[in-house]
């Protein structure tokens, strides 16, 4: 299962698991945009696609998750809690609170919302896995010249507590719970709600390029091997750990 799973890292990382032969149940906000990537999903694969309209911050829409999952497509192995947004770029004094609620509502509260909802049933199957997307901005601040991005910082910095916190109460119980923490990719949907980054993009891109040590952005489907990784049996002694996926953003 994969939230904000029909555009961005999302769909890249769903390409990649139907790819290897998974049943994927996507679920996402956008219904126009759910039914693009299932088809697009169906053209390359036999295996089954599943796509829930809905949103993940919202407790008893994900409450009536196990139900529909369960009688539609079997227990989930696999959990990716991708869904995400970032605020419009401003100071944090002039944050409203209505904007931080909201960004924290739906990067972290869903995280917590869809891990406990699910976690009855990931018990059940083989080698469960929870993968959480974070990001560097959780782990380093972003200076002034780049974005204002407190609420998406402390939410994505919250996100890695929690995953921290996931894998020390569940590991004994065969359940795996790790983080990746991308650097800038293009590709993505982040900031469209704000126009964070309307007419934007080309000075961003160029300021990554300056400050990563690959000297340039990352695109989505750059994720998608890590995702398999972490998913899959050549991972089964990775617990709670945060993976920096950000081109040498942190490194220098």
């Amino acid at each position: 299962m994969i939230t904000g799973g029909a555009s961005g890292i999302g769909l890249a990382c769903a390409v990649a698991f139907a790819n290897e032969g998974c049943d994927l149940v996507l679920v996402d906000i956008d219904s126009d945009e759910l039914d693009i990537a299932r088809e697009r999903l169906e053209a390359g694969t036999s295996r089954s696609i599943l796509t829930i309209t809905g949103d993940v911050s919202d407790e008893n829409f994900v409450r009536s998750l196990p139900d529909q999952i369960m009688s539609d497509a079997g227990p989930i192995n696999v959990l990716v809690n991708n869904a995400g947004i970032s605020p419009k770029s401003v100071p944090l004094h002039e944050i409203s609170y209505a904007d931080w609620s909201r960004v924290l509502r739906v990067n972290l509260d869903s995280v917590f919302l869809m891990t406990r909802a699910l976690l009855p049933q990931m018990l059940k199957a083989k080698n469960p896995s929870i993968i959480n997307v974070a990001s560097i901005s959780g782990i380093v601040g972003l200076t002034k010249d780049f974005l204002f991005q407190a609420a998406y910082c402390a939410s994505k910095s919250a996100i890695i507590g929690l995953t921290r916190q996931i894998a020390t109460e569940y590991g004994e119980f065969g359940l795996r719970c790790n983080a990746v923490a991308p650097g800038w990719h293009l590709g993505t949907r982040l900031g469209e709600s704000s126009a964070n980054f309307a007419g934007e993009q080309e000075t961003l891109q160029q300021r990554v390029s300056q400050r990563v040590t690959l000297g340039r952005p990352g695109e989505a489907h750059e994720l998608a091997g890590l995702f398999l990784l972490l998913a899959s049996n050549a991972s089964t002694y990775i617990n709670g750990s945060v993976i920096i996926q950000d081109g040498g953003w942190t490194s220098s």
